[in-house]
């Protein structure tokens, strides 16, 4: 592994999740506010709880998967704590990876609850998710993450 790169700690990863939680709330807030409004004035307000439950999701997984497939290797959460998520190899993963990455995460969590407990047991510091889809998370710590954040890392 190149200098000043290191596998994520499992606290950086729930840091860079909860200025994502942030970034999507504000984001979800209004997708449901738009989304109730519309059920109840076409008359389905019986339907109004699994819309914004289905477009929350929809817009998570969108999130998620959109970012850590993109150049940025990662959401606006992990970017902003020089976090990136990788192949083993160090490779932009694909957005179907990306994909199953989010939606076996979320179940991991839900079925489990262990998944970021289990983190702290790896060298890697990888999730279960991380394990099954080949992937782990990086942290640049050499002070270049600033410079070298339009760029992403090689």
């Amino acid at each position: 592994m190149p200098d000043g790169i290191h596998y994520a700690s499992p606290w950086r990863r729930l840091m860079a999740w909860e200025i994502d939680a942030l970034l999507i709330g504000v984001f979800s807030l209004g997708v449901t506010r738009l989304s109730s409004m519309a059920a109840k004035a076409s008359g389905f307000s019986a339907y109004e709880w699994p819309l914004n439950l289905s477009l929350t999701g929809l817009v998570l997984l969108a999130y998620f998967s959109a970012f850590d497939a993109s150049s940025w290797k990662g959401t606006p959460g992990k970017r902003w704590l020089s976090l990136r998520v990788t192949s083993k190899r160090g490779q932009q993963i694909t957005l179907l990876d990306a994909a199953s990455r989010t939606l076996l995460s979320w179940a991991l969590a839900v079925l489990f609850g262990a998944t970021f407990i289990a983190s702290f047991f790896q060298r890697k510091h990888q999730m279960l998710h991380d394990l099954v889809l080949d992937t782990v998370v990086l942290e640049r710590r050499d002070g270049q993450a600033k410079e070298e954040s339009s760029k992403g890392w090689r």
